[in-house]
């Protein structure tokens, strides 16, 4: 009796709530009542029909009713409601005689939210601050956050981005087009142009689960594989859900973290990093102007600048295919070099030594034993071991105006040149470098790239350009097997003879995924393998090689670099589980 009771008053309560809300609605909400649109009619889970109309109060708010379930949003109340409360997807589940007939998401029948943990965190979050790197021939960061008035379409509210372009500035511009809302630890992106809606991520997912990932309603879309779930602590000590995924058409890993969104492309479909890959565009998220995350980047804190770049030159990982014509233009090869491993030291200090290959076909690594490199403070220095002296071939820290003395030797007066240009030049792989273009006094232009040195004689004195106009001494600049510059020259590709790739119709790789053993049979024996991490270190180094054990790697994505007998190269990546 006393149960009876309390539902009578409940009951009573409600309709006065509910009186009260409708009669102190503005009179000019009464024009938008929903008026009938369409009928036609849903099958349920039985296999039978119900009819269901389709209502609308002007062209924003859409109600669906189906008879004998009511409005499929907020149930059992005056449809007046869902024009005016963003309270969508009430009605999880409608069943008769225990039987569920129908669920709210048939591709994931469940009539109960099962999660009784503390709030998740919100990804739609107006005190929320991401600063991303977003390069327009200038590279500058891009602040965003979500402007706090909501946009309605149907039944649902929005939340539209605002942008600040400028490292100090103050003014937010709303973004066009493209709104945002989360429901149940989902994040769909909302199109005004074409009305259509799709979903960008679904932090409810488990490993081994599949997502669709979309650029638009008509994009047939990307499948990914979640292949981690895991947690990553934040500034602040507290943990969030990351999920990895792993793009099989784009063969990139992936990685969302809970409230933050996807490090790569913040607050895009996930497509674009299968599409594009362009690692560490987030570089910070914050809440309330405290700094939560950093992202991976070569930008070091939460803005892009010059001095933040950490691009080394003198690292084993880079590979410059330089243009020989030393002999005569009629006997052109390719020669490629790259940074000995191991550092020696001289009058104290640590430097580090080419190692070149004379041919294309040959195997055997060549030391130069003439001379060392050592790099500091975004200055390259070449040091002379015959003759015990050292002289600078490259200094980033220049700007607009300033002059650079190049010398050949320590003898030498020097070549002054002058600083004409500062800028960026965007490689293959998306990212930017920093650039000097310098004016030599005999009028020659020399170019300076922040990683790969001088583009016309790479790893040498910049006098020499001035000297010798040789505009395509260096012919491709690789890291971890991927190129990633290609010289101003003729030449098809990287090499002066015909030198390919490990074709794929001889070398078979597997498994992939691995969790132990990875097997590489191939037709040519493979004399030299490597395994490099995403964040482009060493990670283990095999010679003659038919399989790596790979067992005591962490779970996640590699670059797997190998040289046959004929010295073709292949890269791969590879995902250890």
């Amino acid at each position: 009796m006393q149960n009876e009771v309390r539902v009578i008053h409940l009951f009573l309560i409600f309709n006065a709530f509910q009186y009260y809300f409708i009669t102190s609605l503005p009179r000019v909400f009464f024009f938008a009542l929903p008026k009938k649109e369409t009928k036609k009619s849903i099958q349920l889970e039985d296999g039978s029909f119900r009819k269901r109309l389709q209502m609308s109060a002007g062209n924003s708010c859409i109600i669906p009713w189906v008879e004998g379930l009511g409005s499929i949003y907020y149930s059992f109340n005056t449809a007046m409601y869902t024009c005016f409360a963003d309270i969508g997807d009430n009605l999880i589940c409608y069943s008769q005689n225990e039987i569920p007939l129908f669920y709210r998401d048939a591709d994931s029948p469940n009539c109960w939210n099962e999660y009784t943990g503390p709030p998740k965190p919100s990804l739609v979050n107006f005190d929320s601050t991401l600063s991303s790197s977003q390069f327009g021939g200038t590279p500058n960061t891009t602040k965003t956050r979500f402007n706090s008035t909501p946009v309605q379409y149907g039944i649902h509210n929005y939340f539209r981005l605002e942008r600040s372009n400028e490292k100090d500035g103050n003014e937010w511009t709303l973004s066009e087009n493209q709104v945002f809302r989360e429901d149940f630890g989902k994040v769909y992106l909302f199109n005004e142009l074409d009305s259509t809606e799709i979903l960008i991520y679904d932090f409810n997912l488990t490993v081994g689960d599949t997502f669709l990932s979309k650029q638009d309603i008509s994009d047939p879309g990307m499948e990914l594989i979640v292949t981690t779930v895991d947690t990553v602590q934040l500034a602040d000590g507290s943990d969030r859900k990351r999920i990895l995924l792993y793009c099989v058409s784009g063969d990139f890993e992936i990685e969302w973290i809970e409230g933050i969104g996807n490090i790569d492309y913040p607050l895009l479909s996930t497509i674009y990093t299968c599409l594009f890959d362009v690692p560490g565009s987030l570089l910070c998220y914050s809440e309330n102007g405290e700094t939560l995350y950093k992202g991976v980047s070569n930008v070091e804190g939460c803005w892009y600048d010059y001095e933040d770049e950490v691009n080394n030159l003198i690292n084993s990982a880079s590979k410059w295919y330089i243009l020989n014509s030393s002999q005569s233009n009629l006997d052109l090869n390719t020669i490629i070099v790259n940074f000995n491993n191991t550092e020696r030291i001289y009058n104290g200090l640590g430097y580090k030594h080419l190692e070149y290959i004379e041919e294309p076909s040959s195997v055997n690594w060549i030391l130069d034993e003439t001379q060392a490199f050592r790099e500091e403070g975004e200055k390259v220095y070449l040091y002379n071991i015959a003759d015990d002296y050292e002289i600078i071939i490259h200094d980033f820290n220049l700007s607009v105006g300033e002059t650079f003395n190049s010398q050949h030797s320590i003898s030498d007066p020097g070549t002054l040149l002058t600083v004409t240009k500062v800028d960026s030049l965007e490689l293959f792989d998306g990212s930017l470098r920093k650039r000097i273009e310098l004016n030599c006094e005999e009028g020659n232009t020399v170019t300076w790239v922040k990683g790969i040195g001088n583009l016309d004689f790479p790893l040498a004195a910049t006098v020499l350009s001035c000297h010798f106009d040789i505009n395509t001494e260096i012919l491709c600049y690789s890291e971890f097997g991927q190129n990633i510059y290609l010289g101003d020259h003729n030449f098809q590709g990287c090499w002066v003879t015909d030198v390919a790739e490990i074709p794929e119709s001889e070398i078979t790789i597997y498994p992939n995924p691995v969790s132990n053993n990875l097997y590489i049979d191939a037709e040519n024996s493979i004399t030299n393998a490597k395994i490099y991490n995403l964040q482009r270190q060493l990670i283990m180094e095999k010679t003659e090689v038919s399989y790596m054990e790979l067992k005591d790697l962490n779970t996640g994505m590699y670059f797997l670099y190998l040289v046959n007998r004929k010295g073709q190269e292949l890269t791969k990546k590879i995902l250890v589980e």
